[in-house]
């Protein structure tokens, strides 16, 4: 699995997204970054597991997948 990580001042954040899922495309890539780069849904990831999926961003939604994931991670294991 390939993650690819941007990097953007505070307040770039969604502009630096966009134009990388611009870049994967004009590369010819964008099948290849398919699941990472469908527009029009929310997603949170851990590492190349997809944690979360939504129409719309949900806080309380991702605390609630990051702790599961965590937990299933064996993070919260003593």
């Amino acid at each position: 699995m390939v993650a690819l990580t941007v990097q953007s001042p505070t307040g770039e954040q969604a502009m630096s997204a966009g134009l990388l899922a611009e870049a994967i495309s004009a590369a010819g890539l964008d099948g290849w970054f398919y699941e990472h780069w469908r527009m029009g849904t929310w997603q949170l990831w851990w590492e190349d597991q997809l944690i979360w999926l939504g129409d719309y961003p949900d806080r309380a939604a991702w605390v609630d997948a990051l702790l599961a994931a965590w937990w299933v991670q064996g993070g919260g294991c003593c």
